[in-house]
């Protein structure tokens, strides 16, 4: 059984992966600068969850050169880049790739196929690496958090990617790139002058359903402890605990908050499709006959939901 302690809502989670940070890889103008023209068959293959991008080869040197791309998405909202390049990469090799979330090219960066997101992985090596994932203010990228992101190289093979996928969309165009200098490519995937691939999330989307909200005791006491618990329900194989995003615990006695006791958090096993949130608060001692009440707020892959209670304290 696992406890994550009380956060509030403003508070976004710790990155879940290996050698996570932010970098920065360029977000304006570039020229993609070729080596070798060696032009092969280009093939695309895909189904739901699946895309799959056969490469032109020789175009730049073998440690940026992309080969394969294949893009893939489970029913958990997991989306990952295989990105197979001709040769493994320098610690200097960053690989990069771009959403177009609402299938816009006049929003989004115009260096990028209007692209709304850049996720980047840099500082390459077999036992780390760095991986962010932006989002497009108008003038750059930003970070964006509590997304989860995944980044691993094994030998030329950089997989990259991030949790909650579905809660920014459901399907998207992108497009893959290789850099050494912030915003200059080096290799592109598919080449330039070609249309972005697309790609559609496996699965429907998750759904939470909330358990009663149930009080301990039934009746709040002056001068002790009461527990507000809720049972949560994940449909679509989410994992709960890295799917809640930020929640917090807030009850009153009139004008007057409750501070919520460090017993309160969300618990259960990560990787498993249900949990509890449980918040607790000691009553003020000498509030018999006032009334009290609180809520429960949750943020479920960047859908807020609130569950109200109230109820009359009676003496000790």
């Amino acid at each position: 059984m696992k406890h994550r302690g009380l956060p509030r809502l403003a508070q976004s989670l710790a990155i879940l992966a290996l050698g996570v940070g932010a970098t920065s890889c360029g977000d304006d103008s570039s020229t993609a600068q070729r080596t070798a023209a060696g032009r092969g068959p280009t093939a695309t293959s895909s189904e739901p969850g699946l895309k799959s991008y056969r490469d032109t080869s020789a175009e730049t040197d073998a440690s940026s050169d992309i080969r394969s791309v294949v893009v893939t998405s489970d029913e958990a909202g997991l989306l990952s880049f295989k990105v197979t390049l001709g040769a493994e990469p320098d610690r200097h090799t960053a690989v990069l790739a771009y959403l177009d979330t609402d299938r816009n090219a006049a929003t989004g960066t115009a260096a990028r196929l209007g692209a709304d997101y850049q996720l980047a992985a840099s500082q390459l090596s077999q036992t780390d690496a760095t991986l962010s994932l932006r989002r497009w203010n108008g003038r750059t990228f930003v970070d964006v958090s509590s997304v989860y992101p995944v980044v691993e190289l094994r030998g030329r093979v950089v997989t990259l990617g991030f949790a909650n996928a579905d809660r920014i969309a459901r399907s998207f165009r992108f497009s893959v790139e290789t850099q050494r200098r912030p915003g200059v490519a080096l290799d592109r995937a598919p080449d330039p002058g070609q249309a972005p691939l697309t790609f559609e999330l496996r699965g429907s989307p998750a759904r939470l359903s909330l358990g009663e909200l149930t009080l301990t005791p039934t009746r709040p006491r002056a001068g002790r402890v009461l527990k507000a618990s809720m049972g949560l329900q994940a449909g679509g194989r989410a994992d709960v605990m890295n799917s809640i995003e930020d929640f917090a615990c807030s009850a009153r006695v009139g004008p007057r908050f409750l501070k919520a006791l460090d017993s309160s958090g969300l618990y259960g096993v990560e990787g498993a499709a249900t949990a509890e949130i449980r918040c607790e608060w000691r009553i003020p001692p000498g509030t018999s006959g006032k009334s009290l009440s609180g809520s429960i707020e949750l943020v479920f892959r960047g859908r807020p939901t609130t569950q109200k209670f109230s109820a009359v304290i009676v003496p000790p």
